[in-house]
C-alpha cells in the first residue's frame, strides 16, 4: 500500500491555475530567509533554495560523513513532518489566493498560485521515489516476517481494511479501538501493529469516544429504571457497570471528572433503595 499520492490532489489544482512562471524574490523581513532569485534544476525537478536549507544540509552531510547517523536522524526528524508541512502549505496558500481575489486582488493571487505550482514536477519526483523506496523496504520487511496461514492473514486484511474505512470515515474512535483490539489480539506481527498504532488516534480521544458510548449507556438504564421497580437495582447496577467500563479505559481529566460525578449519583440512588 502507498501513503505518499495525498499530495498530488492539492499540487494538480495548483498547477492549473496558471502558466507557470520563475518566482520572484520576496523582500526580507524579520526571521525570514530570503529565497534566491534562481531555481536550482537537477533531473528535471526544481528546487527552490535558501542559505537556511544549504547550511542545515551541510551540518546533516557532514554527521553522516562522521558515522554519527543517530545525531543525524534526529536533526532530519525536527525538519520532517511527513505530509503535514506539505498539507498546511498547500491550504494556507488556498487560502491566501482566495481571500485575496475576494478582496479585488485577483492579480496579486494568480501570482502567488502560477509561483507554487513550480513545486507540481519536485513533488511527482517525490512521490515517485518515495513510493519506490516504500516498496524496497515493505519487500525486505516481508521476506523477513514469519508465515502467515491464510485464514489469519484474511482476517488480519479484514481488520486492518474496517479500521481505514473508519479512519477516512472519521467514525467514533471507540468504535475504531474495538477493532484495533481484536487485531491486537491475533498477533498480527510488528509492522502490521506499528502500521496499527499510526492509525489510531491519541488515547484519551478514544477513551473519551468509548466514554460517551458507556454515560449513553447508564442513562438509558437510569430511566429504564425509573419505569420498572421490579427491575429497578439491576438495572441501576447495569449502569454503575457502564461507567465503570469507562473509567478503565483512562479518559481525560474532564470526561473522567464527568463520569465519576454521574456514576455518584447513582450509587446514592441505589443505596437510598436498599
Amino acid at each position: 500500500m502507498r501513503y505518499f499520492i495525498i499530495f498530488t490532489s492539492f499540487f494538480l489544482f495548483a498547477a492549473c491555475a496558471g502558466k507557470t512562471q520563475q518566482p520572484q524574490v520576496e523582500p526580507q523581513t524579520p526571521n525570514t530567509v530570503v529565497v534566491r532569485d534562481t531555481i536550482k534544476t537537477t533531473d528535471s525537478v526544481y528546487i527552490k533554495e535558501t542559505e537556511s536549507f544549504k547550511t542545515l544540509q551541510k551540518s546533516i552531510d557532514s554527521l553522516i560523513a562522521r558515522k554519527e547517523t543517530d545525531k543525524a536522524i534526529e536533526m532530519l526528524k525536527k525538519q520532517v513532518q511527513y505530509y503535514n508541512n506539505l498539507d498546511q502549505l498547500g491550504f494556507r496558500t488556498l487560502q491566501l489566493a482566495n481571500l485575496l481575489h475576494k478582496t479585488g486582488r485577483s492579480a496579486e493571487a494568480l501570482a502567488i498560485l502560477e509561483s507554487f505550482a513550480v513545486y507540481k514536477p519536485a513533488v511527482n519526483f517525490w512521490i515517485d521515489s518515495a513510493n519506490a523506496l516504500y516498496d524496497k523496504i515493505s519487500a525486505v520487511n516481508k521476506s523477513q516476517e514469519p508465515k502467515v496461514d491464510p485464514v489469519k492473514l484474511e482476517i488480519i486484511n479484514s481488520l486492518t481494511a474496517q479500521i481505514r474505512n473508519l479512519k477516512n470515515a472519521n467514525a467514533n474512535p471507540a468504535l475504531m479501538e474495538d477493532l484495533a483490539d481484536s487485531l491486537r489480539a491475533i498477533a498480527p506481527g510488528d509492522s502490521v501493529l506499528s502500521w496499527l498504532a499510526r492509525q489510531m488516534p491519541p488515547p484519551s480521544e478514544s477513551s473519551d469516544a468509548f466514554c460517551e458510548e458507556q454515560r449513553k449507556i447508564a442513562a438509558a438504564n437510569f430511566a429504564a429504571s425509573r419505569k420498572n421497580k421490579a427491575k429497578e437495582n439491576a438495572l441501576l447496577t447495569e449502569a454503575i457497570a457502564a461507567l465503570d467500563k469507562c473509567l478503565e479505559r483512562t479518559p481525560s481529566p474532564d470526561m473522567k471528572k464527568k463520569v465519576e460525578q454521574n456514576k455518584d449519583i447513582l450509587e446514592k440512588v441505589k443505596a437510598g433503595k436498599n
